[in-house]
């Protein structure tokens, strides 16, 4: 009994080594603004230009594809069947670009 508890310790902890291997001593970030931070800003900012370009470009793409007025279903129509099919396309696309930007 006491062999297998031991061989199932050793086991456990050559598995926890692999997984969890020890990081090391953190990286110096150079402050509250420092270049890890001015980095990570700039990448923010152009994922952002370049999901709200994507999205704009699917929301063109999908009016454009409809053979009715997106615009007047919606709003004089008051066609809440369209406008729940746009919402849903929206956060759709939002998922998708946001997936694709994060990877």
């Amino acid at each position: 009994m006491l062999t297998a508890l031991s061989s199932t310790h050793r086991l456990t902890a050559t598995l926890t080594s692999l997984v969890f291997e020890p990081a090391g001593p953190p990286e110096p970030s150079g402050g509250a603004f420092g270049p890890a931070f001015i980095e990570n800003l700039v990448q923010a900012l152009i994922f952002s230009a370049l999901g709200m370009v994507l999205f704009a470009l699917f929301w063109f793409i999908a009016v454009r594809v409809t053979p009715f007025s997106v615009r007047k279903e919606i709003e004089d129509d008051q066609n809440t069947a369209l406008a729940v099919v746009f919402g849903a396309m929206i956060i759709g696309i939002a998922m998708i670009v946001s997936a694709a930007i994060l990877g």
